[in-house]
This record gives structure tokens, sequence and C-alpha cells, in this order.
């Protein structure tokens, strides 16, 4: 279970580096911000993104 775990986190995170790469290159940063934010929530201690 841990190890699945791992897998899954580090597929996540490796995909959402590979994304926010791409939205650098195509200048659309905010954007990308904007929709991650929307789908997976945001950062309730009030620190910015």
């Amino acid at each position: 279970g841990i190890r699945l775990t791992s897998y899954h986190n580090l597929y996540f995170l490796l995909n959402l580096m590979k994304q926010v790469r791409q939205a650098i290159m195509d200048d659309n940063l905010l954007e990308f911000r904007e929709h991650f934010v929307e789908k997976y929530g945001y950062n309730k201690s009030g620190r910015n993104f």
C-alpha cells in the first residue's frame, strides 16, 4: 500500500512539473495556476502558490 501511494505521488508531482514547464513555455502560467487551484483547492494557510 505504501509503495503504491509513493508511486502515485511521484507520478502526480512529475506530471505537475511537466505541465508547469509547458505553461511557462506557452506563457500562460497564471491561467494554469487558476485552473490548478480551481481543480485541487487552495492553501488555507494563506500562503501564495
